[in-house]
């Protein structure tokens, strides 16, 4: 409700324009898993070198659905889906902002932002329930990195780690949301010990 009023007062029609179509889930899933093999570079905003947003990830999406759209009709995202796009930017918006998180691991998990998005696209859950594995996996990452250093961590064993669990869901995240729980669980494993 507070998107859709979000929307309204942004002046976001509620109407589709003439010759657009509506991608599917599956389209959806498509396209953000050709984003999701690309590596994701930053941009140069005024010359200051800055993560791609939720937004430039929208218009990347938007692009790609417009490259393979029936008829060169105009892809308009569901409002469901747009809402759960907007979502999964606030939430990473969020968390790149938050200054106890080190530059360098705000990078590393700012780079799950699209198998997130993926998630929540497929389990509309991941937003409602706290206990979901994708978000305590995400909380424990960002917890765990917060007032890193390199001096901290010398041998580069956290940073790693972190690395490592984001590659392994870059590569070898498509539908399965058991990877989100297997690798909460490898993550929490390293910690304890």
């Amino acid at each position: 409700e507070l998107l859709a009023g979000r929307r309204s007062a942004l002046g976001v029609p509620d109407s589709m324009p003439a010759n657009s179509y509506v991608p599917s889930s599956n389209d959806l899933q498509s396209v953000l898993g050709t984003l999701q093999a690309k590596p994701i570079a930053p941009i140069s905003l005024g010359g200051k070198v800055v993560q791609r947003s939720i937004g430039h990830l929208k218009q990347d999406l938007l692009s790609h659905l417009r490259q393979q759209s029936p008829d060169g009709q105009a892809p308009q995202l569901a409002a469901e889906d747009s809402d759960t796009i907007d979502l999964v930017g606030m939430l990473f918006e969020y968390i790149l902002q938050d200054r106890n998180l080190p530059p360098q691991m705000q990078a590393l998990l700012g780079r799950l932002q699209i198998p997130f998005l993926k998630a929540a696209i497929l389990d509309k859950h991941l937003f409602a329930q706290k206990s979901h594995p994708a978000r305590q996996l995400l909380d424990t990452m960002a917890q765990a990195s917060m007032g890193w250093s390199e001096e901290s961590d010398r041998d580069h064993r956290l940073y790693d780690k972190v690395k490592q669990t984001v590659e392994s869901l870059l590569k070898e995240f498509d539908d399965d949301l058991s990877i989100f729980e297997k690798e909460r669980v490898d993550f929490e494993t390293f910690l304890d010990a």
